[in-house]
C-alpha cells in the first residue's frame, strides 16, 4: 500500500481507537470500512493518474477542499486580512508612482489577478458548489484596486479596522489597497504615509503581506528601475497538494470517488459529533459576551498596536536563550499569565489551563518549497494548552509553553485540518452555527492565538540612505464572527518588534481588552528587565 494511503488509514484507526469507548458499534463499522479502503489501491492509483493528467492551466485551477473551507469562512465574515505599512520619507509619495508599483506587482503575482469562480454542479441529484481560482479580465489592476482616503496617515487604525469589515465581491478582486492622506512634519522635514492592504486570506497570509510590502517599497525607492523586468511567478498547486507529503496522508477527496467521499464525510461527522464535547470558552463563561447585553452592538475586529524597541528585543532574545526557552514561549507565557489574572478565581489556588493556538508557517514543508516571496496562505493553526496563575514564575511558564507548543507540533496537531480538509476540525462545529451562537459570541475554545512572523532585517525594508524608509507594520485577520477571544499578531522588522493585539466589540468591552493588552506587555517587560 502506498504511504499516503497507509497514513490516512492508520491515522483514522488511531483516532477511532482513542475514542472507542465513546463510539461503540459505530467504531467497529468504521474499522471494517477502513479495511475496505485498503483494498481500493488499484482504483486509487488510476484516480491519481487521472488527476495528474488533468492538471489545470497556470491561470486557472480548482480549489482544494481545505482552500474551499477558507472561502466558506469568508461567507461568515472571516478570512479577511488587513495589513498596514507605515513609511517615512524625505520626498512626497505621488499617487502615480503608487499606481505603477501596484501594476508591477499584479503582473508579477498571479494571485493578485484572480477571482473565485463558484459553480453549481449536481451529483446524484444534489446541488453543490465547486470553486476555482480564475484570472480576471480586468487589465488595469492599479486603477481597479487603489483607493485614496482623506483620512490622515496617523489615523490608519480607523481605515484598518474598517477594511476588516468588508467582504470581497463575488466577481473579484480578492484584494484592496488604500493610500491614506500624506502628512508632513515641518520640524523634521519628513513625510509620513500609511498604506493598507486588505486581502482574502486565501491569497495572502502575514508573511505574504510583508513580501508584498517589501516589493512595493523597493519599487518606490528604485524609481521602477530593474523592478518591472523581474520574473513573474506561476500559480502554485493547491495547498493540500503542496503539503500532502508532510502530512503523510492525502485528503480523502483525493483518494476516493464522489460516493465514497460522501459516505466517509458523513461517517466522520457522526463519529466526531459523538466524541466531541460542545464548544465551551472559559473566558465567555466568566465574562458574559457584550452581544448578550447589547444585541444591537456593531460587530467589528479592533486592533491595539504595541511595539518593543531594538534594545528590548535584543534583551528578550538573550534572556530566552539563557532560560532555554523560545521567544514564542515567552510571548505565550506573558499572554497566559495576563489571562490568568483576568480569570483569577480566589477559590482556585492551582494553575489555570489556558486553551490557545499558534500559527505555523508551512512554507518549508511544501513540495515544491513555497518561498517567502510567494503570495498565498501557507499557515496552519496548532492548538495546545498552557498553564498559568497570577503568582506563577514567568520563566517556568515560558519553558512549559515552549515545550507544549513543540509537543503539539511533533504530534502533528496542526495537520489535522488538512487531513480532513477542515480548518476548524478540532472544533467540529459548523461555522454558521458557531457564528450565530451569541452565548459564546462565535468564540472557539481558544482564549488567544499567536501569529509570530519572525525577523526581517536591514535590506528587507529600505534601511539606510534611501528616499523612503520603513516605519512600521501591523497585520490582523477578521475574527469578530468566528475565532478566539484575542489574537496577538507579531513581526520583527529591522530589529523593532511590532505587536498588534486584536479583540472584538461583540465579545469584550474596550476597557477589559486594553487592560489585558497592558497586562501582557507589562508582564513581558518585567520578566525581561528582571530575569
Amino acid at each position: 500500500m502506498d504511504e499516503p494511503e497507509t497514513g490516512i488509514i492508520l491515522w483514522a484507526i488511531e483516532w477511532i481507537n482513542e475514542n472507542l469507548t465513546k463510539l461503540g458499534a459505530t467504531a467497529v463499522y468504521t474499522l471494517f470500512l477502513m479495511t475496505i479502503m485498503g483494498l481500493l489501491r488499484g482504483f486509487i492509483r488510476k484516480r491519481r493518474q487521472h488527476d495528474e493528467d488533468s492538471k489545470q492551466e497556470s491561470s486557472f485551477r480548482k480549489l482544494c477542499k481545505y482552500e474551499s473551507a477558507l472561502d466558506t469562512l469568508h461567507k461568515y465574515g472571516g478570512s479577511i486580512t488587513a495589513n498596514v505599512l507605515l513609511v517615512r520619507s524625505r520626498v512626497s509619495v505621488s499617487t502615480s508612482k503608487v499606481r505603477r508599483a501596484l501594476s508591477c506587482l499584479t503582473k508579477r503575482h498571479p494571485l493578485l489577478r484572480t477571482m473565485i469562480d463558484r459553480r453549481k454542479v449536481y451529483f446524484d441529484g444534489k446541488k453543490r458548489i465547486e470553486k476555482y481560482l480564475k484570472e480576471m479580465e480586468v487589465t488595469n489592476f492599479a486603477e481597479h484596486h487603489l483607493r485614496l482616503k482623506a483620512t490622515t496617515a496617523d489615523k490608519w487604525i480607523t481605515v484598518f479596522e474598517r477594511e476588516l469589515q468588508k467582504q470581497f465581491p463575488p466577481k473579484g478582486p480578492l484584494w484592496r489597497f488604500v493610500m491614506l492622506k500624506e502628512q508632513f512634519d515641518p520640524e523634521k522635514k519628513t513625510y509620513f504615509n500609511a498604506f493598507v492592504l486588505s486581502t482574502h486570506f486565501l491569497i495572502c497570509d502575514g508573511v505574504s503581506a510583508l513580501a508584498f510590502f517589501k516589493e512595493f517599497l523597493d519599487y518606490l525607492n528604485s524609481e521602477g528601475q530593474d523592478v518591472e523586468n523581474e520574473t513573474s511567478f506561476k500559480l502554485l498547486p493547491t495547498f493540500s497538494n503542496l503539503i500532502h507529503h508532510h502530512a503523510s496522508a492525502k485528503s480523502l477527496s483525493a483518494l476516493l470517488d464522489e460516493r465514497a467521499k460522501t459516505i466517509i464525510h458523513k461517517l466522520f461527522s457522526r463519529l466526531q459529533t459523538k466524541a466531541q464535547k460542545p464548544c465551551k470558552n472559559i473566558f465567555t463563561s466568566k465574562f458574559s459576551p457584550v452581544i448578550l447585553k447589547n444585541p444591537t452592538v456593531f460587530k467589528k475586529t479592533c486592533i491595539l498596536p504595541m511595539s518593543l524597541s531594538k534594545i528590548e528585543v535584543n534583551q528578550l532574545v538573550r534572556v530566552c536563550q539563557k532560560r532555554q526557552c523560545t521567544v514564542h514561549g515567552a510571548f505565550t507565557a506573558a499572554a497566559s499569565i495576563a489571562m490568568s489574572v483576568l480569570l483569577d478565581d480566589s477559590d482556585n489556588e492551582g494553575f489555570t489551563t489556558i486553551p490557545a493556538s499558534v500559527q505555523i508557517n508551512t512554507r518549508k514543508y511544501c513540495s515544491p518549497v513555497a518561498k517567502t516571496c510567494h503570495l498565498g496562505c501557507f499557515v496552519l493553526n496548532c492548538s495546545f494548552e498552557s498553564k498559568a496563575k497570577p503568582s506563577a514564575e514567568f520563566w517556568e511558564v515560558a519553558k512549559y509553553s515552549s515545550d507544549a507548543i513543540h509537543q503539539a507540533i511533533t504530534e502533528g496537531k496542526h495537520l489535522q485540518g488538512v487531513r480532513l480538509n477542515l480548518p476548524y476540525s478540532s472544533q467540529n462545529i459548523p461555522l454558521g452555527e458557531l457564528s450565530n451562537d451569541d452565548t459564546v459570541a462565535g468564540r472557539t475554545a481558544d482564549l488567544f492565538n499567536i501569529s509570530n512572523l519572525g525577523k526581517y532585517v536591514n535590506e528587507s525594508f529600505g534601511e539606510g540612505e534611501q528616499p523612503l524608509s520603513f516605519a512600521g507594520f501591523y497585520h490582523a485577520v477578521a475574527e469578530h464572527n468566528v475565532g478566539p477571544v484575542f489574537s496577538h499578531n507579531i513581526a520583527t522588522v529591522n530589529g523593532t518588534l511590532f505587536w498588534g493585539m486584536t479583540y472584538h466589540t461583540n465579545v469584550v468591552v474596550d476597557k477589559v481588552a486594553r487592560n489585558y493588552a497592558d497586562l501582557v506587555l507589562a508582564t513581558l517587560k518585567k520578566a525581561v528587565e528582571k530575569p
